[in-house]
């Protein structure tokens, strides 16, 4: 039997420096959904970079298209700062300004900010690092977010772990619950069953039906998918 879930996506940014904490990240949406997502009628989508389709234009503006459909957006800086875009001095600065903007538009993507500990850092690293405290400073200036520090991996790993479990509860109470049931099963419903004959002279009655389905329910609801 197949199960339908409301679908939530988290949408990482992140600098080049921080490949094995995205691995991190979408190991973490894959567990989460087989422990807990997909008990609550929910499947947790990860998204970034490496999920943007080819395609013409500006190569950052085809990454924020995907911040549109997010539910969450996690920005986690360490050592670098990335790469100039065109518009921003770098696209992890793009993708926090499209998200920043967009809550401010509909409330969504809720934001997430993790700083990772710059130890041993090296001298040509020290610009990036200093871009990245003035940023900090920022957010403690504006009030508006409250960021969390990581010392490592593992720290990371633990701390993610924490959160996105969290969020997972109050994306539940706001969705899956005031979801009509109906709209939680796949309606594969027996709506018609005709009794047709059996045949005489086996050894075992044989009986024919016909059976139609349930049409699919139309909904306005959020994206669903199958398994």
């Amino acid at each position: 039997m197949r199960d339908i879930y409301a679908v939530k996506r988290i949408f990482i940014a992140t600098p080049s420096d921080l490949n094995e904490e995205r691995k991190i990240f979408f190991n973490l949406c894959n567990e989460v959904n087989t422990n807990k997502a997909h008990f609550l009628g929910i499947h947790v989508e990860p998204l970034g970079w490496e999920d943007t389709l080819p395609g013409m234009g500006r190569p950052q503006e085809l990454i924020n298209r995907d911040l549109v459909s997010a539910d969450l957006f996690i920005l986690v800086y360490w050592k670098k700062w990335g790469t100039a875009t065109g518009k921003y001095s770098s696209g992890t600065e793009e993708e926090f300004a499209v998200a920043r903007q967009l809550n401010n538009e509909s409330g969504k993507p809720q934001i997430m900010v993790f700083f990772k500990d710059p130890t041993d850092c090296h001298h040509d690293e020290r610009e990036d690092i200093k871009r990245i405290e003035d940023f900090q400073k920022k957010i403690i200036e504006e009030q508006t977010l409250l960021f969390k520090e990581v010392k490592d991996a593992k720290d990371w790993e633990d701390q993610l772990r924490k959160v996105i479990y969290n969020w997972l509860d109050s994306v539940y109470k706001e969705t899956v619950r005031h979801i009509d049931e109906k709209l939680l099963v796949v309606p594969e419903i027996l709506l018609e069953v005709s009794y047709t004959s059996w045949i005489r002279g086996n050894s075992k009655d044989i009986i024919y039906f016909t059976i139609k389905k349930a049409p699919v329910p139309d909904t306005n609801l959020s994206t669903y998918c199958f398994s």
